[in-house]
């Protein structure tokens, strides 16, 4: 049984077609997962801004995050960047989150990492705290 010139073009146009398929499914997964990645810092940002603005506020806020995140670090040890999103496999993201008191928030229950909070479920639990005659927000685990 011989396969002419035509069957073998046509079955390697094949598998080059879902090769590019595969290639482009995958791209829009990773740009799925990077709107998420925004949306929670975004989120962040906006809920944090609404606390700075008010004189005293007490939240408990659920975030979602990608499955790739293993966790949210808030850190000093960054210059400028005090948010570290930590993912599988490559260095964490850095960001700046404005508003937050870095030295409140990192009191007590801190690793070399920082204030870190374990994604759960593609989810994390903030409490973002602000009491009257103070100007920056804290950041804390809230409470069972």
């Amino acid at each position: 049984m011989e396969l002419s010139f035509g069957m073998i073009f046509s079955i390697i146009l094949i598998i080059v077609f879902l090769v590019f398929a595969f290639m482009g499914i995958q791209k829009f997964i990773g740009i799925g997962n990077q709107a998420t990645d925004l949306k929670f810092i975004e989120n962040l940002n906006e809920d944090i801004n609404k606390i700075y603005l008010g004189s005293k506020a007490s939240i408990i806020r659920e975030y979602r995050l990608t499955k790739d995140v293993e966790a949210v670090c808030f850190t000093d040890q960054d210059e400028g960047n005090n948010l570290a999103i930590h993912k599988k496999e490559t260095f964490p993201q850095r960001e700046n989150i404005l508003y937050v008191d870095m030295e409140k928030t990192l009191q007590g229950d801190v690793t070399d990492k920082g204030l870190c909070f374990v994604s759960s479920n593609q989810k994390i639990i903030l409490k973002l705290t602000k009491d009257f005659g103070e100007t920056l927000i804290t950041i804390e685990r809230p409470e069972n």
